[in-house]
């Protein structure tokens, strides 16, 4: 588990990059914690055993299950960048290559 969590940290880090959003992004024991200057902190949690969920978000007192990393993803931008138009999702092993 927390070889996982050390590439979730490092993939989210790279997120906030590619979203070009200043914050930093942490190990809290079993949890990721997102952090960003402006925007609440989030907290990226295991599930209790016998929810149906990989993930659950915590944004202050509200929580919400999360199934995969696509779905992650899109909630953590949804959080921390609302004003941003929602684009395309695509998971490379490699860079995209652009006609």
């Amino acid at each position: 588990m927390a070889e996982a969590g050390e590439r979730l940290v490092e993939l989210l880090g790279e997120s906030l990059a590619v979203w070009r959003l200043a914050g930093r992004v942490e190990r809290q024991g079993e949890a990721v914690v997102v952090c960003v200057a402006g925007a609440a902190s989030l907290r990226i949690e295991p599930p209790p055993p016998g929810l149906p969920f990989r993930w659950l978000l915590r944004v202050g007192a509200r929580q919400r299950g999360i199934s995969g990393l696509p779905g992650l993803l899109r909630h953590l931008r949804a959080e921390l960048a609302p004003e941003r138009a929602a684009s395309r999702l695509r998971l490379t092993p490699r860079p995209l290559l652009l006609p």
